[in-house]
């Protein structure tokens, strides 16, 4: 799990980026009625022009732990 003021790196997006918030909250399941995570991770990426004007790329927390990696000069180009 990442935290706000993380950088990861996405490499399907070849970008990297700074966590700017950690969304957590739990709704109720509309089949089971009982209560399911829907956190998210709000990301603005360097280099990305839909966050050039201050916009973040959400991902739920569920899939951006699987997709994103703790960013590491050594290991990740920096795309620009």
């Amino acid at each position: 799990m990442f935290n706000a003021g993380d950088l990861v790196y996405d490499s399907r997006l070849n970008k990297i980026g700074m966590i700017m918030r950690v969304e957590g909250k739990s709704i109720l399941s509309v089949v089971t009625q009982e209560e399911v995570d829907d956190s998210w991770y709000h990301i603005m990426f360097f280099g990305d022009e839909w966050c050039k004007d201050g916009n973040t790329r959400g991902y739920a927390i569920c899939h951006g732990d699987r997709i994103l990696e703790s960013y590491n000069p050594q290991i990740h180009p920096v795309p620009f």
